[in-house]
């Protein structure tokens, strides 16, 4: 006859920094043993050590992305970092050649919008949020449409040849032209 299951060992990680974002996460180590006699719980530096590692996946598989900002193919503009910066902080209403540009952007919280918003626009999630907010309240503009995902963000600057935008760079395939990519 088998002794049922006894679950020992919790450990809660809270907060990690890694590249200025944070990951709120919780790691549960269990261990199960069929020997109700004798427990053995799980070492401290063992569960931190599991949970580090985790965490370390998490947080390299994201600094290693790249961000490909992307027009629609027929237009032909070169664009600099700092050409990007002015249109997505709406300083710029046209493409260096003078046609219109329409900037959209993943949606707030997204990993790609918060490297792009610290790496190109040089600012913070705090910083974006209120210089939006005071041009939205003195009328002297709005921010870029969200976009819920990247392959969504692809498929309307595919179709509309006034919008910019910016995906993971290995979603980038031909029915868009990269015209910047960020390491």
């Amino acid at each position: 006859m088998t002794t049922p299951l006894n679950t020992v060992g919790y450990f809660q990680l809270v907060s990690v920094m890694a590249s200025q974002w944070s990951v709120v996460t919780t790691c549960r180590c269990i261990v199960q043993r069929r020997d109700t006699k004798k427990m053995k719980p799980i070492q401290p530096h063992s569960l931190l050590s599991i949970c580090a590692a985790v965490l370390c996946l998490l947080a390299t598989s994201v600094a290693w992305s790249d961000i490909a900002v992307i027009v629609h193919p027929s237009n032909s503009s070169t664009i600099s970092e700092e050409d990007v910066s002015r249109i997505y902080l709406g300083k710029v209403k046209t493409f260096p050649d003078g046609s219109e540009v329409i900037p959209v952007e993943l949606a707030e919280g997204d990993v790609l919008w918060e490297k792009f918003i610290n790496q190109v626009l040089k600012k913070s999630n705090q910083q974006i949020k209120s210089y939006w907010a005071q041009l939205l309240f003195t009328g002297k503009g709005t921010p870029p449409k969200a976009i819920a995902s990247g392959s969504e963000l692809k498929r309307l600057v595919a179709q509309n040849p006034a919008l910019i935008g910016y995906i993971d760079s290995s979603e980038v395939d031909s029915s868009v032209r990269v015209v910047l990519e960020i390491k």
